[in-house]
C-alpha cells in the first residue's frame, strides 16, 4: 500500500511538471477557409520553450503543424507561402526572454506586384505562470487576415491584419471578401 501511494505521488508530480501548450491566437482570413492557431509551449517551470503553429482546413484536417524553437523564430520563420513567395513571416525580438517575453513581429506581403511588405507588432508577455499576447496595451487572441485585392489582378497580397479579443468562431469565410469581427 505504501508503494502505491509513492507511485501515485510520483505520477502526479510528473504530470504537474510537464510542459504546457497555451493557445495564444486563432487566425482566420477572408481569402481562404483555413484556420491558423498559435500556441506557446512552456517548460515545466512556466518559461517559454517554443512556438507551435497549426493550419486546419475547412474539413477539419490539419494541413500543417510546425513547432519552432525560439532561436529559429529570432531569425524568422515562414508561416505562409504561395506560388514560391513568402507571404507571412514571424520574428521575435532579439531581446526576447523565455522568462518574461518580448516583441513579436508578423511581417506580411502587402503587394506582390510591388514587393511592399508591412508589419504587425505584438508583444508576448508573462505575468506569473500566465502568458498573454498583446497589441499595445490590448490583449488579443484573434487575428483576421484581410486580402489586398486589385480590380484587374485579383488578390495581390494582404491589406492588413485585424486583431481582437473574444470568442472565436471558426472557420471564418465570406464570399464577398469583406468582414469585421462581430
Amino acid at each position: 500500500m505504501k508503494y502505491f501511494f509513492i507511485l501515485c505521488l510520483l505520477i502526479s508530480t510528473s504530470l504537474l511538471a510537464s510542459p504546457v501548450e497555451l493557445k495564444m491566437a486563432t487566425i482566420t482570413s477572408n481569402v481562404d477557409t483555413d484556420t491558423g492557431r498559435f500556441y506557446l509551449i512552456t517548460k515545466d517551470n512556466g518559461d517559454a520553450d517554443s512556438l507551435r503553429y497549426t493550419i486546419t482546413t475547412r474539413s477539419g484536417s490539419i494541413s500543417e503543424d510546425q513547432t519552432y524553437p525560439w532561436e529559429r523564430v529570432r531569425e524568422g520563420v515562414v508561416l505562409i507561402t504561395r506560388e514560391g513567395r513568402e507571404i507571412v513571416r514571424l520574428y521575435i525580438d532579439q531581446k526576447f526572454s523565455p522568462l518574461t517575453g518580448g516583441g513579436v513581429r508578423i511581417n506580411y506581403l502587402y503587394s506582390g506586384v510591388t514587393g511592399v511588405r508591412n508589419n504587425l507588432n505584438l508583444n508576448l508577455s508573462r505575468t506569473g505562470d500566465s502568458w498573454k499576447l498583446n497589441q499595445g496595451t490590448t490583449e488579443i487572441n484573434r487575428m483576421l487576415i484581410k486580402g489586398n485585392w486589385n480590380v484587374l489582378l485579383g488578390l495581390i497580397g494582404i491589406a492588413n491584419i485585424e486583431t481582437s479579443f473574444g470568442t472565436v468562431t471558426v472557420p471564418y469565410y465570406s464570399d464577398d471578401y469583406s468582414s469585421s469581427f462581430e
